[in-house]
């Protein structure tokens, strides 16, 4: 499969997971098990889905106060686990793409970006034909 018809089934993929979640969240109040919350607003549907399929998660709400237990379990944790495959099997791809092109990655060594004790790990590879 040649990078654009890749590009085209993730980015598909991805829109078909921001228009399932925002739909999702528009029809809340009807389904099972909603705790008796509304149909959240278009914008915050909007945002929540686009946020969510994207992996930034960004939240503006409670979402104990306003999701139910479908939106939270069948829309909101499956895109956690979803949006983060997605990055895995780009990264996974593009490895593959330089091994085809006579790249080898030499080696792989994490080391601290700072001395100020942060988790942050700056990655180094060498890369050589």
């Amino acid at each position: 499969m040649r990078w654009p018809a890749y590009l085209r089934g993730v980015l598909a993929f991805s829109v078909i997971g921001v228009l399932f979640l925002y739909l999702l969240m528009r029809i809340q109040g009807v389904l099972p098990g909603s705790l008796g919350f509304a149909a959240t607003d278009p914008d915050q549907a909007f945002n929540t889905a686009a946020s969510s399929v994207t992996n930034t998660d960004w939240q503006s709400y409670y979402g104990e106060q306003a999701m139910g237990h479908v939106v939270q379990t069948a829309g909101l944790a499956v895109q956690n686990f979803v949006s983060a495959a997605v990055g895995i099997a780009v990264a996974v791809v593009r490895g593959f793409a330089l091994g085809q092109q006579g790249y080898s990655l030499d080696y792989f060594q994490p080391r601290p970006a700072n001395g100020l004790g942060t988790n942050s790990i700056n990655t180094q590879y060498k890369l050589t034909r």
